[in-house]
């Protein structure tokens, strides 16, 4: 008996990385990741390197301080050391699930501070365009509408995701990098741009939208496209820049937020704060503003304050807490927001996910789901706390937020803008 105890305690000493790794390439495959190619990468040239066939229970935190020191004295960045230390905390984790690992180590991911700032004005976008061949000059221009992820998305898109009946190209569930399905509706560019490369594309439904001269994929045009932006003045863009561009043109257009980040594919409010970069247009135009609001009366701008508690969209500021007796269900939520004329949306939110000050152009009414959502206003916490608990937001206010330890579910009414 003493024999058979042991042998589970024999096993964890035994496991190595190197097996535990397997485990780790394994889950990936399973689940159909994406991301295999890269953690296959990180693991053959970095992991297995570093920690190879050491007992799995021997490596701790000062071996992986240590690792990380080795990787950005090689030059690493710190978000791809990250997805190397992400790569081993899920190896730790894995076996500590099956029973193979009684403690793991606490692996801190490094900071990271690598938001690129790029961005196409109209007149550098169609300088680029012009200097690219024709083939290539119509997938960027896709991209500059869409802000779509080009090679995972635009560059395997095929004639079957788009619908010129229902004027819109799509991308089906598992598709995307999120897992969710996406449409975009065409735009005039895009139903002309679109029809143009139907008109001269091989027979067949399922063929690819964007290819090559010679009708074969494109995998990358790394030299084209620096060759493209150094005579168009811009060298040092990234095709990723069209995706901070897109979000741009989509909220300066008037497109409200939740709307543009859907069309772009962004689940959370963190990325619209992390690439929605504003250019020099933008201070300029903020200038402009600010000097006509100095050049408004005192009278007028009385007026106007004074004006401003009265909420002249009709709603109030409030919050109204739920007193029904029985308990707030998603589907009596909405069909009580869909009563009142508002279009109703349904968000979630991580634990801890924060709002910077904003404000929208319309009334919103906003009824928690599930957890708790804090939003400041004037200084002042209002609390959705319970089910049922709802925030009437007046068009125009100014208003942060942040999810509690639990994250946040609700559903947002929203009225026409004025």
């Amino acid at each position: 008996m003493k024999r058979a105890r042991s042998r589970p305690a024999a096993a964890r000493r035994r496991l190595t990385f190197h097996a535990a790794v397997r485990d780790v390439l394994d889950d990936y495959r399973m689940n159909g990741r994406r991301s295999l190619a890269d953690v296959e990468r990180h693991v053959r040239l970095h992991l297995a390197p570093a920690f190879g066939r050491r007992r799995l229970a021997d490596i701790g935190a000062a071996d992986v301080r240590r690792y990380v020191l080795a990787r950005q004295r090689a030059g690493a960045r710190n978000a791809t050391i990250n997805r190397e230390l992400s790569v081993l905390k899920r190896a730790f984790a894995l076996a500590a699930a099956a029973g193979r690992l009684t403690a793991r180590p606490h692996v801190a991911l490094l900071r990271e501070n690598n938001v690129r700032r790029g961005f196409f004005e109209a007149d550098e976008f169609a300088a680029v365009r012009r200097a690219l061949p024709p083939d290539l000059a119509d997938l960027v221009s896709f991209l500059y509408v869409t802000g779509w992820r080009w090679r995972s998305e635009a560059a395997r898109l095929r004639w079957t995701d788009v619908d010129f009946a229902a004027g819109e190209v799509r991308l089906e569930p598992g598709t995307t990098k999120t897992g969710e399905g996406r449409t975009f509706p065409f735009t005039t560019a895009l139903r002309d741009l679109l029809a143009r490369r139907r008109a001269g594309a091989p027979d067949g439904p399922s063929a690819l939208v964007f290819t090559r001269a010679d009708g074969t994929p494109v995998r990358s045009f790394t030299k084209a496209w620096a060759t493209a932006c150094r005579r168009a003045g811009v060298a040092g863009r990234v095709l990723h820049d069209f995706r901070r561009t897109a979000i741009r043109n989509l909220l300066r257009a008037g497109i409200p937020e939740r709307v543009a980040m859907q069309l772009v594919g962004w689940k959370s409010r963190q990325m619209l704060d992390r690439y929605h970069i504003v250019s020099a247009a933008d201070f300029v135009d903020a200038a402009r503003k600010l000097d006509a609001a100095a050049a408004t009366s005192d009278r007028d701008h009385g007026l106007a304050l004074r004006a401003a508690p009265g909420y002249p969209s009709g709603m109030r500021l409030a919050l109204v807490p739920w007193s029904d007796s029985a308990p707030a269900t998603d589907a009596a939520l909405r069909a009580d927001l869909a009563a009142a004329g508002l279009d109703v949306f349904a968000w979630s939110d991580s634990a801890g996910a924060t709002y910077t000050p904003h404000k929208h152009d319309h009334d919103e009414t906003i009824v928690l789901v599930a957890g708790d959502m804090t939003f400041v206003i004037g200084g002042r916490d209002y609390t959705l706390g319970c089910p049922g608990d709802r925030l009437l937001l007046p068009a125009g206010t100014v208003h942060a937020a942040r999810a509690g330890r639990a994250g946040a579910t609700y559903l947002i009414g929203s009225a026409a803008a004025r």
